[in-house]
């Protein structure tokens, strides 16, 4: 737990996930298992995935018996007996399907910019500029879940939300609409 206080201390805004269940982690771990290397030479995630960037990572070389001999001899029957036959791996693809589907919900929880932020809060009809500062610089500092919930809500709700948002910090410049 020290590397955790550790690391909030560094990263304050990390405390909202202490708490915070990590859906399908058993999934996770069975896949990944709990042992991690964290010496010279340890490869990390990202590392992985940069080097099978140029990988065909579905196919697998597996060699072909030596097929029953022709009736009429023929050189190109004695070459394929010599070649290998690629076939799809069912685990390889399935593993990737997983990190793809992890990279992409790491992906979903990275913490929105500013430029972000106001991007989607300036297009809220009826709040003011100081109000939309205001839900910037509230939205950047809080939890990025506040800010998706935004995101996807109708636009009839988002100024409610808002209007929520900044009065439970003690704005009371919202005015009604």
């Amino acid at each position: 737990m020290s590397a955790w206080k550790d690391y909030v201390r560094e990263n304050g805004k990390a405390n909202v996930y202490a708490n915070r269940p990590i859906e399908r982690w058993d999934d996770i771990v069975m896949l990944c298992g709990t042992d991690r290397a964290t010496g010279e030479g340890a490869e990390t995630f990202e590392d992985a995935d940069e080097a099978m960037v140029g990988e065909d990572e579905n196919d697998v070389e597996y060699p072909i018996p030596p097929a029953a001999p022709p009736t009429q001899p023929s050189t190109s029957s004695t070459i394929e007996s010599h070649q290998k036959k690629r076939r799809k791996d069912p685990l390889v693809a399935i593993v990737g399907d997983i990190a793809s589907s992890l990279k992409e919900y790491m992906n979903l929880k990275k913490k929105p910019s500013g430029q972000e932020i106001y991007e989607v809060v300036s297009t809220v009809l009826g709040l003011s500029q100081q109000e939309i500062f205001k839900a910037v610089q509230l939205l950047l500092n809080g939890d990025p879940e506040q800010f998706y919930l935004l995101k996807s809500l109708p636009d009839d709700k988002k100024y409610d939300w808002l209007a929520f948002l900044l009065s439970s910090v003690g704005f009371s410049g919202t005015s009604s609409t």
